[in-house]
């Protein structure tokens, strides 16, 4: 895994935590919510 590749990963991480911060500013968390949700069904739905 090169520089690029973390240094992308950094930026991802970034992006999504900036994201859910909004959402909990403007809509009380109510899209990270629903999107953890749906996470927590896949893992189930893959047996992870």
């Amino acid at each position: 895994m090169g520089p690029t590749m973390i240094k992308g990963f950094a930026i991802a991480a970034l992006a999504l935590l900036g994201a859910s911060q909004v959402d909990q500013y403007l809509t009380h968390g109510r899209y990270t919510d629903a999107t953890m949700m749906m996470v927590r069904q896949m893992r189930h739905s893959f047996g992870i």
